[in-house]
Order: C-alpha cells, then structure tokens, then sequence
C-alpha cells in the first residue's frame, strides 16, 4: 500500500522547518503573480512563460537525477503527454497575459481558485467525495470571486480582460490537476513535469518569437529578476521543496496551507508594486483563503 492511501491514517506531525519550509513555498507562489509583472513589460507574456520553462527544464532533470527518477519516455505516454502540454500552453498564455492586464493581487487571487475546479471534476470524473465542508468552501469561494468583481475599482490599473484571463487560467489549472492525477498513477511527478514543460516549449517559444517578435524582448535587471524568479524559485525550488514534503509528511496537512498563498500575493502586490488594497480585495480574498482551506484540507494538493 502506498504513502497516498495511507495519508488519512498517517499520525506523522509536521515539525517546525517543515511548517516555515511549507509556508515558505506558499509564500512564494503566492508572489509569482508580482513577479510576472516585473517581467512582462520588458518580455513578452508567452515568451516569458516559454523562458520559464526553458530556465526550469534543467533544474528538473537535476532533481530526476537525484530522486533516481527515469526521464525515458515510452510511446504510450506519448499522446497523453501532448494533450498536457496543449493545456499547459494555454494555461500559462492566459495567466501571464492577464496579470499583464490586471493587478497582481487580484491575480494572486484569481489563480488560486483551481481547487474550486478540481473538487466538482473528481467528484464528477473520479469519482471522490467533497462533502459538506467542500461545498461550503465552494460557495465561500464563489461569493469571494464576485465581491472582487462588485467593486472592483478598475481605474487604478486593473482590467476586466486582465481578470477574466486570469480566471481562465486558475480553471485551467483545475482541469489539468484532475487530468493530471490520472496520468500520475503510471509516472512519477517530476517526470511529467519534466516532459509538460519540454513538449510546450516549442509551443511558447514558437507563438512567442511569430507573433510577439523577437525585437519585444528586452532583458533588464527587472525583466531577468522577475523570470529567474518564476523559474528557479517557483517552477524549481517551490516543486523539489514540496515533493519533498509530501514524501515525507500526510498531504491533508500540507494542503491546508495553500489557503494563505493568495494573502502573500496581496502583501506581494502592495509592498513591491503599491498596489491598492481597498477593501473589497480583502474581503474577497478572506473567503477564497476559507474556501480554499476547507476544500483542499481533505485531499492532497501540490501548489501551482
């Protein structure tokens, strides 16, 4: 039997490193969003995210190499892969767009509503049970996202666009989580991690230097700091640091800390962007947050 089956019955306590060490990673993801707004300006949005990819595929292989994981792909992962990697292009295209187009707290906020998406597709598709609690945070969730949207105070900078986008892609990441977890019982994580980021990259790269051109991307100190961020500490560090911890603590525990990722990338957005922060923002941010903790709290999570 598994660690996964198990996790329910599974005592272990989180100690002290590991809690800072997961809230380290929540805080991180949760800045992602900022980052990406001090890269976009000088890098195109779809050139940044390939850029990304580019700069994480090694630090993967790296890990693979050191967690003893086999990177050889087998024909029959072959079309499962592509269509993961098509989500992913998608995914990540309207993400960076949007935060382009909005703030990033609102973005922060807005991407983290994948596990809303999750919860009905594996009730649907995979047959797991959400439960009361589940459906109470869905609804929290729910009335979150409209308070945003009832006063959203888009003269300051933020976009319906930029939000809608933004929504896309948390749904996006949704159904790629659920797809995800029937490709992850015939391969490891990191493995498909790896082989997602290397069959999309041509696809980022490919739209990015057609249709953004090459002379849009300028490589300043902010634009290089913003994606080394995205890249070695969110799509490398953030994912080797979790796998680690669910190697080794229950990931009902750990999961019930992604409900403060997106209070860090409110924090994020007002202390290197002097974002606003009215009120609306953070009522609606407070009931994600909640809707966040009591659907993921039952099931295993790894941050986006």
């Amino acid at each position: 039997m598994n660690r996964d089956t198990n996790d329910a019955n599974d005592t272990t306590r989180l100690s002290v490193p590991a809690i800072l060490l997961a809230v380290l990673c929540c805080a991180l993801w949760g800045g992602n969003s900022v980052a990406v707004k001090f890269t976009v300006p000088q890098i195109p949005p779809i050139g940044c995210a390939g850029l990304r990819f580019l700069a994480s595929l090694p630090l993967i292989a790296i890990w693979s190499r050191i967690d003893r994981t086999s990177l050889r792909l087998t024909r029959d992962q072959l079309w499962p892969i592509t269509l993961n990697a098509l989500l992913l292009f998608v995914q990540m295209a309207a993400f960076n767009w949007g935060t382009a187009f909005t703030h990033a707290s609102r973005s922060s906020v807005f991407i983290n509503i994948h596990p809303f998406v999750v919860a009905p597709i594996a009730w649907l598709w995979l047959d797991e049970r959400i439960g009361w609690r589940g459906w109470l945070g869905l609804v929290l969730a729910g009335l979150g996202v409209a308070v945003l949207f009832g006063d959203p105070k888009y003269e300051t900078g933020a976009s319906v666009r930029g939000d809608i986008a933004v929504i896309i892609s948390g749904g996006l990441i949704g159904v790629l989580t659920a797809y995800q977890k029937r490709l992850l019982v015939r391969m490891r994580p990191n493995h498909l991690l790896f082989w997602q980021m290397a069959f999309s990259l041509p696809l980022f790269l490919g739209y990015s230097l057609w249709f953004e051109g090459p002379e849009s991307f300028h490589f300043t100190t902010a634009s290089v700091a913003g994606l080394a961020y995205q890249s070695v500490l969110v799509s490398g560090f953030c994912f080797i640091a979790w796998m680690a911890l669910l190697h080794r603590y229950p990931a009902n525990q750990l999961a019930a800390f992604g409900f403060s990722t997106p209070f860090f990338g409110i924090i994020a957005g007002y202390w290197f962007r002097a974002e606003p922060v009215p009120p609306t923002l953070v009522a609606g941010c407070v009931m994600v947050g909640i809707g966040l903790y009591l659907v993921t709290k039952p099931v295993a999570r790894i941050g986006p």
